[in-house]
């Protein structure tokens, strides 16, 4: 899917692989990677909407949500642009109860900050960078994952890949796509997906794809290959509290229309084993420090409703899954919980004609929040 930019209107939300073509980046998340994620947020999703002002349209997006450890802030990529190959990605921390944003680029505006993450001990910021090239296609890109200081002192490149293979135009390429980067629980190593394949879409375009969860020592800067399925899709990675598992979701290659499922992963690379048996298709788990599992699920045929795919949250505590929310959002995607268990942070709108917001809520379903109603209100 492509955009044309001309209109003053909100571009409302769009798939993973619309976004691609919007903002020439990535396949997050997304984890949070199609677009400037899908990763999603790995692959995160994103999702974006836009401002204009007299004749000069502003692209906005954000994504890629992570709270701080006592739960005052949260961390995003900001992205603002005047046209799809323009959009510049920065690293922001929104302080919940005051509303003050404040966004940086510790890299400069030839790349573009995706999918950032806190360490639990609050003094680390991890994120992926991704090198802006000159037209809207992967393929004059590359992207590595760092960590910073809070402070924005302490920069510190962990992973070095500077360039995709140089294959002949239309066929598929040999890369290493560094993306949606998180901390393990003692704060010394950081967990990151990493695609190896930029594929020639049938239909036109680029994606990336064979998917693996790989970690780096934050000290030595050694990092390893946790996983070796090569998936189709996979979203953020994040570490269990023991430090040693993690968890997923993903789907195989060659099973890309089939139930996307949560997994598992233990210390050796061990057999995939299912987090939880759900018997609904989900995905994009985030996971507290107590072992909580905060996921999306698809909920039309849990409800028995025809028509287009419908998605809400879930969490997981103990062996009790309880639903947080009911049909209440047209799209809702990128969850994110506090560490500690208590909160939420997802992006959503309430009609399919409003733009994608950030809300907030408490992880039983309370307090719920729409944290960020305008992307053009942060920077004034």
């Amino acid at each position: 899917m492509s955009m044309k930019l001309f209109c003053f209107r909100e571009i409302k939300w769009f798939s993973s692989r619309g976004i691609l073509n919007l903002i020439g980046s990535i396949w997050i998340v997304g984890a949070i990677l199609y677009a400037i994620l899908h990763f999603t947020s790995g692959n995160i999703r994103s999702f974006n909407n836009s401002n204009s002002s007299g004749t000069n349209q502003i692209l906005r997006s954000i994504g890629g949500a992570s709270f701080s450890p006592d739960n005052s802030k949260l961390i995003f990529h900001y992205c603002e642009g005047n046209e799809a190959n323009n959009l510049v990605c920065e690293l922001a921390t929104y302080e919940i109860a005051s509303h003050v944003f404040h966004s940086f680029n510790p890299l400069g505006d030839e790349f573009s900050i995706i999918a950032p993450s806190y360490s639990h001990d609050g003094n680390q910021i991890t994120f992926a960078a991704i090198k802006r090239g000159k037209s809207g296609n992967i393929s004059d890109k590359y992207s590595n994952v760092y960590v910073i200081n809070t402070d924005g002192s302490g920069l510190l490149q962990l992973t070095r890949n500077y360039s995709t293979a140089l294959n002949q135009p239309g066929t598929d390429m040999v890369v290493e796509w560094n993306a949606a980067p998180s901390f393990s629980s003692d704060d010394k190593r950081v967990i990151f997906s990493r695609a190896s394949v930029l594929r020639q879409r049938s239909m036109g375009g680029e994606m990336l794809s064979h998917w693996d969860a790989y970690e780096v020592e934050i000290g030595t800067g050694q990092d390893r290959r946790l996983t070796s399925y090569a998936f189709y899709e996979m979203s953020r990675p994040y570490y269990l509290a023991d430090g040693k598992r993690f968890i997923f979701s993903c789907i195989h290659r060659g099973q890309e229309h089939a139930d996307k499922a949560i997994y598992i992963m233990g210390e050796g690379g061990s057999a995939l084993t299912p987090a939880f048996i759900h018997g609904w298709y989900s995905t994009d788990p985030s996971v507290s420090k107590e072992g909580a599992i905060l996921f999306l699920s698809e909920t039309s045929k849990m409800d028995g409703i025809a028509g287009l795919y419908n998605y809400d949250l879930f969490i997981k505590t103990g062996e009790t899954v309880k639903r947080l929310t009911n049909r209440r959002f047209t799209h809702i995607a990128q969850p994110t919980l506090s560490y500690d268990g208590t909160r939420i942070a997802f992006l959503a709108s309430e009609t399919k004609d409003e733009g994608p917001r950030m809300w907030i809520m408490n992880s039983d379903g309370s307090g719920l929040v729409k944290l960020i109603p305008d992307l053009a209100q942060l920077k004034k």
